[in-house]
C-alpha cells in the first residue's frame, strides 16, 4: 500500500531574488529559526537573581542603618 506524503520544496534564495518573488514569499520561505531552547529557564533565573540582589541590597542597607544608630 502506498501513502501520499509531501516534502518541502527546497530552492536557493537567489532563484527567488532573480524571479522577483522573494519580497512576497521570503517570510514564509525563510523563517527565522530559534535555537535557544533554554530561554524561558534563563529568564526565570535572571529574574530570581535580580530579586535576590534587591533583597541583599535592602538587607545591607538595614544592617548599615543599625550599625550607625548604635
Amino acid at each position: 500500500m502506498c501513502s501520499m506524503f509531501r516534502t518541502p520544496h527546497l530552492a536557493k534564495e537567489k532563484m527567488y531574488k532573480t524571479s522577483g518573488h522573494l519580497p512576497y514569499y521570503a517570510e514564509s520561505m525563510f523563517p527565522k529559526m530559534e535555537m535557544d531552547e533554554h530561554r524561558a529557564d534563563r529568564k526565570q533565573i535572571e529574574e530570581r537573581i535580580a530579586e535576590l540582589k534587591k533583597q541583599l541590597a535592602e538587607h545591607a542597607k538595614k544592617a548599615s542603618e543599625g550599625k550607625s544608630g548604635a
